[in-house]
C-alpha cells in the first residue's frame, strides 16, 4: 500500500512533471537536427560528390587527348578503385576507354539503360542521377565524352555514418544534460514537496509538524517560515479554543448543578405545600363536623 501510494503521489508531484517536460524539451535539437540540419547537410554532402566527380570528369576530358594510351588507361584504372568507375566513349556510345581492358570498343548500351547512354550523349557535359548511381560526364576535344560514375551508396553510406554519429553524440549528450536537469528540478522541487507533504498532516490534525528552513533559500525559505508560523498560530489557537471549551464545559456543569438544586428545593417546597393543604383540607373538615355536632344538641 506504501508503495502504490509512493508511486501515484511521484506521478502526481510537479517534480516527475517537469522532468518529463524537461526531457521532452531536449528532445528539441535531435528534431531540429532530423526536419531541417539533416536534409541540408545531406544536400550540401551531395553537392560536393557531384563537384567532385565533375571536376574529374571535367579534368580527365581536358588531358584525354594529350595521354598516351598506356598512362590513360593506368590512369583511369586507379581512379575506379571502389564504387567509382571511369570510362570513354564515342558519339556512338561505343567504349574507347574503360578501367576493364576487355570492354574497349564494345558498347555501353549493353551496360546502362539506352536512356542514360542517350542523355550522356546528347548533353555532352554535365551531370546525370539515374540507375542508382551518379554520373559526370565531359567531352574532350576531339569529341570523346569521358564518363566518373559513382553509386548513390558512396553519398549515402557517409552520410547515414555522420548521422549515427551525431545522433549517437547528440543522445549522450541530452541524456547527461537530461539526468542533471532532472537533478536539479528535484533538488529545487524537494522542498516544496516537503512542504506539501507536511500540509497535509497539518490537514490530519498533526500541528506538531516543522518545516526545516535552514538549508532553504530565496522565496522557499520565506515560504517555509511562514509555513511554521502559521501551524504554530493554529496549534495556540487550537490549546485557547480547547481551555474555552473546557470552561464552558465547567460552567455548564456548575450551572446544571445549581438548576438541580433549585428543582430539589422547588420539589421539596411543592411536597410541603401540598401537605400543608392537604392537612387544611382536613382541619376543615373536622371543624364543620364539630359544627354539625353542636348544632345537634
Amino acid at each position: 500500500m506504501g508503495i502504490s501510494n509512493f508511486i501515484k503521489r511521484l506521478g502526481n508531484s510537479l517534480a516527475t512533471k517537469l522532468t518529463i517536460w524537461f526531457l521532452l524539451l531536449s528532445l528539441l535539437p535531435i528534431a531540429v537536427v532530423v526536419l531541417f540540419v539533416g536534409p541540408v547537410v545531406n544536400s550540401e554532402l551531395k553537392d560536393i560528390e557531384i563537384i567532385n566527380l565533375d571536376y574529374r570528369a571535367s579534368g580527365l576530358a581536358i588531358v584525354y587527348d594529350n595521354l598516351p594510351q598506356e598512362i590513360l588507361y593506368q590512369v583511369i584504372s586507379k581512379l575506379s578503385g571502389g564504387q567509382q568507375k571511369v570510362f570513354a566513349m564515342d558519339s556512338t556510345g561505343s567504349y574507347i576507354a574503360h578501367y576493364d581492358i576487355s570492354s574497349i570498343n564494345l558498347s555501353a548500351y549493353n551496360d546502362f539503360e539506352k536512356s542514360t547512354i542517350d542523355e550522356i550523349l546528347a548533353q555532352k557535359n554535365g551531370v546525370l542521377e539515374k540507375e542508382g548511381r551518379i554520373f559526370a560526364f565531359s567531352s574532350s576535344s576531339s569529341g570523346a565524352i569521358v564518363v566518373v560514375y559513382v553509386g548513390n551508396s558512396v553519398i549515402t553510406t557517409p552520410i547515414k555514418k555522420l548521422h549515427e554519429e551525431v545522433f549517437i553524440k547528440l543522445g549522450i549528450s541530452l541524456l547527461i544534460v537530461s539526468i542533471a536537469g532532472g537533478m536539479v528540478i528535484w533538488f529545487l522541487i524537494g522542498p516544496v514537496f516537503n512542504l506539501a507533504k507536511a500540509a497535509e498532516e497539518v490537514g490530519a490534525g498533526n500541528l506538531d509538524v516543522k518545516i526545516d528552513a535552514s538549508e532553504m533559500e530565496g522565496e522557499l525559505k520565506t515560504l517555509a517560515i511562514s509555513f511554521n508560523k502559521m501551524v504554530d498560530d493554529l496549534k495556540k489557537s487550537k490549546g485557547g479554543l480547547e481551555k474555552s471549551n473546557a470552561d464552558l464545559e465547567k460552567k455548564v456543569d456548575e450551572r446544571t448543578k445549581e438548576l438541580q438544586l433549585k428543582n430539589e428545593e422547588l420539589e421539596k417546597f411543592n411536597k410541603m405545600a401540598v401537605g400543608r393543604e392537604l392537612k387544611m383540607v382536613e382541619l376543615k373538615k373536622k371543624i364543620n363536623e364539630l359544627e354539625e355536632s353542636q348544632k345537634k344538641l
